[in-house]
């Protein structure tokens, strides 16, 4: 059974490249509507009602998010739309490290309005990594080979390697989320 660490959603199908791979594959997907399957207050299992009130809280916070404006270029955080208490949290919870890998201290209201449309969402019981894997199969790809540098003052741009200089068109630079989060 494929196992994913990171990233299993097939988030916003509709407008998703890999979903019609995934179909074209024949694999197996699982649409989710995004409710809350089982919510747990630390060892507890939240009971019938305050698994109500979360659902409440995030549909308040979605309906703050559709009223709130931003002025004159500020972008508050999502915590400024936020109360105390165990309903909110969860809510923010969801909004924050579950689908943002940060609090909702760290995350601006217009970068959350960005990504909020994800609907539809599918799991694939094949796994997104084998789904990635598969789409990028006539890509070239070479690793364990670190760029030591990179020259933009040539036509295009050469990425200079261990194993040689590549050169392209364009370059994507990518970094980890834990390397950018140290700046």
């Amino acid at each position: 059974m494929p196992f994913d660490i990171g990233c299993a959603w097939l988030h916003a199908a509709d407008r998703n490249p890999y979903f019609p791979e995934a179909q074209a594959a024949g694999w197996t997907l699982h649409h989710h509507d995004m409710n809350v399957d089982h919510l747990y207050y630390r060892e507890r299992k939240a009971s019938e009602a305050e698994e109500a009130d979360m659902k409440a809280a995030d549909a308040k916070l979605f309906e703050l998010l559709a009223r709130h404006e931003v002025k004159d270029g500020d972008d508050d955080r999502l915590s400024a739309l936020l109360a105390k208490g165990h309903a909110p949290r969860a809510a923010a919870t969801f909004a924050g490290p579950m689908d943002f890998g940060a609090d909702e201290d760290e995350i601006s209201i217009l970068d959350f309005r960005a990504a909020a449309d994800l609907d539809p969402n599918y799991f694939s019981k094949e796994g997104l990594g084998a789904l990635v894997a598969r789409f990028g199969a006539g890509v070239p790809v070479e690793l364990s080979t670190p760029v030591r540098k990179i020259l933009w003052d040539v036509p295009g741009v050469a990425c200079v390697t261990d194993r040689g200089t590549v050169r392209a068109k364009a370059v994507i630079v990518t970094a980890s989320p834990a390397v950018l989060a140290f700046e």
